[in-house]
This record gives structure tokens, sequence and C-alpha cells, in this order.
């Protein structure tokens, strides 16, 4: 952009590089990507406001961990961040039909809290 166009990029064309890039390699593995990397995925995601990627990263953690309350609640905050608050109730009603739970236990500085 900078030498063809005397364009300098701003950080949604980054986005949009990091979102293709990230779709290339997942694509283009000799093998299926694991949790770990759909969720490293998810969470750039939740940081730039992907909502297309997003959903498909969090649908594809819903199939490795169903259980797994994490990516529900970054796919309820990606669609919350752009106000598509049916997209968020019907994460909601996901959570209640798979039966995910997230642990109200806790640590503080005071020690453990929660049952």
């Amino acid at each position: 952009m900078t030498l063809d166009y005397d364009l300098v990029p701003e950080i949604n064309q980054y986005a949009c590089l990091i979102d293709l890039y990230a779709r290339r390699v997942i694509t283009e593995m000799s093998f299926d990507a694991n949790a770990v990397m759909w969720s490293s995925i998810l969470s750039c995601c939740k940081e730039y406001g992907n909502v297309e990627l997003g959903r498909e990263a969090a649908y594809k953690l819903f199939e490795l961990e169903l259980h797994s309350p994490v990516p529900y609640l970054i796919l309820a905050d990606i669609y919350a961040s752009v106000d598509l608050w049916n997209e968020v109730q019907n994460v909601r009603m996901l959570i209640n039909e798979n039966g995910v739970r997230k642990s109200l236990a806790g640590w503080s500085k005071l020690g453990y809290v929660g049952g």
C-alpha cells in the first residue's frame, strides 16, 4: 500500500490482513486446528471486533470443547460489542441447551470463595 499507492495502512487494514492470514493458515495446515489455535483466533476476534471469523472460531470450539463456557462467553461479548442482542440471546440459549455451566467458585486475596 505504501510503495504502490502512497497510503499508510491503518489498524483496520492490518486487522483485515491478520484475518486473511489466519484463515489461510487454518485452512492450509496439513492437520486439523486444535482448541488452542481456535481459542487464539477467537481472542483476536474479540479484540478487533471480527464477528464473522469469531463466530466460526467459536463454533469450532463448541465442537472441540462442548462444555467449556469460554467460547460461548467470548462469542456473546463479540456480539454485544456490535449490538447484536438477538445473537447474544441465541448464545445464551446454546449455553442452556448444551448444559454449559460457568464455575461460580473463585479465589480472592482472602482465599477461596464460592462453592
